[in-house]
């Protein structure tokens, strides 16, 4: 067991909590404790102090396109650069799934999960049957997960995108579905469509995309408690489209970003302008923006038993960032979460172990 001492810990992605410790075993955090509690009790377990930093719970970078690399030196590099942002969850997606399974991961310190994607353009019952019979061959391997992302979703046969229903319902898999594939369609041709989707059980838990460019398409037929929004980081490039996520999230949509083909993790610069918008827009709310990148995320990785927050029987992986060089920090004074940064990330904890610190 180890205590890890900050200056402030961000607890419950709620607030933040000064004079408070992590004690971890393992994999998980076992307690939060105060000074007394670690007197009383645990005065003699080892003890890191970081007396400038705040500690986060780590961050996910939902999805990697495989597809978007052009040699596996440029997927690696990928890889290390989110690991360098807190990152340490995240999701792979590729049109052809079966260069997932080839890829090599140090899973100590990276929690992934991939993405099949099935185009209703050339979907047949061949590539079905080959799919269950990967499934079925990793099945028994609680680190190899899968989610399955279709496209072209009006193409599809019946009875195919029936059977692909099927699968995920029983494997308890999340489907995602695109809105850009259903702009072609009236009002009512859409609501039809969602009905049938519904009915045959495709909804349950679905990821939906492409939200903040079709705001007025579909959202009233979903189930809000069922749905996850995906936002990626390029879509909110303007302040109505900015509006628009925060007014979802306002609304109780589990949103979560996505870097999509994105080079960099952009979480960072987003709060940075949230924060300058922040005394013209009513809806913002800095907690409910971490989420998007840390508890709204389970969906996405359901390997994770936890949630990823700071609390009690959680995952041991979180970042701490030196906030010294930015204010000047006192047991008077509350940093703002808008001066975390690459800058100020120093160390990255996951599972319980340090994968990455630079001093």
């Amino acid at each position: 067991m180890i205590i890890l001492s900050p200056k402030w810990i961000y607890l419950d992605n709620k607030s933040l909590a000064s004079d408070k410790s992590i004690l971890v075993d393992g994999g998980k955090i076992v307690n939060v404790l105060s000074e007394n509690d670690i007197n009383k009790n645990f005065n003699r377990v080892k003890r890191i102090y970081y007396k400038n930093h705040i500690m986060m719970p780590s961050f996910t970078d939902t999805y990697i396109n495989f597809d978007d690399c052009t040699s596996m030196f440029q997927y690696e590099q990928k890889i290390k650069n989110i690991l360098h942002n807190g990152v340490t969850k995240i999701q792979i997606v590729t049109k052809d799934y079966k260069k997932l399974l080839k890829l090599k991961h140090d899973d100590d310190y990276m929690d992934i999960s991939f993405m099949i994607t099935l185009d209703g353009c050339k979907c047949t019952q061949t590539d079905i049957n080959n799919m269950i019979k990967t499934l079925d061959f990793y099945k028994s391997n609680p680190n190899q997960l899968f989610n399955i992302n279709i496209i072209n979703i009006l193409k599809f046969d019946n009875q195919i995108i029936e059977k692909v229903a099927s699968i995920a319902n029983e494997i308890q898999f999340n489907i995602h579905i695109h809105l850009n594939d259903l702009t072609r369609l009236t009002n009512k041709e859409i609501e039809t469509k969602i009905k049938y989707f519904d009915d045959i059980n495709i909804l349950n838990n679905c990821a939906v995309h492409d939200a903040i460019m079709n705001r007025d398409y579909v959202f009233e037929h979903f189930n809000k408690k069922n749905t996850s929004i995906c936002v990626k980081y390029c879509e909110l490039n303007t302040f109505e489209n900015i509006n628009h996520f925060l007014s979802l999230i306002k609304d109780g949509y589990n949103c979560i970003l996505i870097s999509d083909k994105e080079k960099s993790y952009r979480f960072y610069d987003l709060i940075k302008i949230l924060n300058i918008l922040n005394r013209n827009i009513k809806t913002f709310d800095t907690n409910k923006i971490i989420n998007c990148v840390t508890e709204n995320t389970e969906r996405y990785l359901s390997n994770s038993s936890h949630k990823n927050i700071l609390n009690k029987g959680a995952t041991a992986s979180f970042n701490l960032y030196d906030q010294s060089k930015k204010l000047l920090l006192n047991n008077q004074y509350k940093p703002k979460l808008v001066y975390i940064d690459n800058e100020s990330l120093t160390n990255v904890w996951s599972n319980g172990k340090e994968v990455y610190g630079k001093y």
